[in-house]
Parts: C-alpha cells; sequence; structure tokens
C-alpha cells in the first residue's frame, strides 16, 4: 500500500514537474494582443483592429485548447488562428464569411464556444462575466477628422 502511494506520488510529481517545464519553455504572449491579420486584406475602413486581453483569457479560461484547438504538442509554440491551415481566408466575403477557414469564423460565429463571440454568449447565458458581444466593443469606429 505504501509503496504503491509513494510510486503515484512520484509519478504525479514527473509529470507535473514535464508540463510545467513544457509551459515554461512556450513564448506567452504579451498581456494584450492586437489582431489585425485581414488589414490591407479586407477592404473596410470603419473598423479598427482588436484589442485582446490575452492573460485575461489565460487567467480566465485556463485552457488554451478552447482557442488553439489544433494546438496539440506542448513543445510546439500555438499557431495564431489566421495561420496557414487554420483561418486563414482573410478575404471572404458574404457567404464565404461563414466558412469555417474564414478569419470571420473564427472570430464571430455565435454558435461556436470557440470563436470569440460564440464564447462570450455562452457566458452571458451562463451568468458569467463575459467579453464584449457588439460590434463596436471590440472594433471602436475610426473617428473622420
Amino acid at each position: 500500500m505504501k509503496k504503491s502511494l509513494v510510486l503515484t506520488i512520484v509519478s504525479l510529481f514527473l509529470v507535473s514537474l514535464i508540463t510545467v517545464t513544457a509551459l515554461q519553455a512556450m513564448k506567452m504572449p504579451s498581456a494584450e494582443l492586437t489582431m489585425n491579420a485581414s488589414k490591407g486584406k479586407v477592404q473596410n475602413p470603419m473598423y479598427t483592429p482588436v484589442t485582446m486581453p490575452h492573460q485575461l483569457h489565460v487567467q480566465k479560461i485556463g485552457n488554451c485548447m478552447l482557442c488553439h484547438h489544433k494546438f496539440n504538442d506542448p513543445k510546439e509554440q500555438f499557431i495564431k488562428c489566421t495561420s496557414s491551415g487554420c483561418h486563414d481566408q482573410l478575404n471572404a466575403q458574404g457567404k464565404e464569411m461563414n466558412n469555417v477557414n474564414a478569419s470571420y469564423f473564427a472570430y464571430h460565429s455565435r454558435g461556436n464556444i470557440k470563436s470569440c463571440i460564440g464564447c462570450h454568449e455562452s457566458r452571458k447565458k451562463a451568468g458569467n462575466a463575459t467579453g464584449p458581444i457588439s460590434c463596436t466593443k471590440c472594433h471602436p469606429c475610426k473617428q473622420d477628422k
């Protein structure tokens, strides 16, 4: 009995040590990220880039895989939503915007908990603190001079 308990504790310690080491090896982005991958590809001068409080999401959600759902190797760096092979269709128009490969889909799909708006709406329905849901809360309109 004692032998199996000690073995279990040592095993858990080693797994924890490996996990912490792998996470520390990853380069964590700054506290806030500015998302502007579609700049120059989507002609919509009304909206500014989106500033996202990344560290707040890390602290509140704690599950990187929710957003970085194609990430599967802790030795690798996380890939951005708009990386090649992910949501890399940056200039989608009309019906194309609902294509899973469209960057618009990654951020705006209301029925998908992995998208920004989908997650925020789900949290709001559950009565939890949430981020913005309306367009101008993420994309404050540029002021004409």
